[in-house]
C-alpha cells in the first residue's frame, strides 16, 4: 500500500473569481440563496472581507494498494 499527498494551489485574482468557483463547486455547503448565486455570493463575501487576491491551498490524499 502507498500512501501519497499532494498538495494542490488554488490562486484567485478576487472575491467575485473565487465566489464563481464556490458557486459551481458542489462540495461546498453555502446557503441555499447564495448556492448558484455567484454575484450575489460575491456581495456577501465582500461584506466579510477585504476584495483583494486570495490563494487556497488543500491536501489531496491518495491510496493505492495491489490485490494479494
Amino acid at each position: 500500500m502507498q500512501v501519497t499527498h499532494q498538495l494542490h494551489t488554488f490562486r484567485f485574482a478576487g472575491l467575485a473569481h473565487l465566489a464563481a468557483y464556490l458557486a459551481t463547486t458542489p462540495k461546498y455547503q453555502l446557503p441555499q440563496e447564495l448556492s448558484r448565486d455567484a454575484a450575489a455570493l460575491a456581495t456577501e463575501l465582500r461584506r466579510r472581507a477585504p476584495d483583494e487576491p486570495i490563494t487556497a491551498t488543500s491536501t489531496v490524499t491518495y491510496v493505492t494498494a495491489d490485490r494479494p
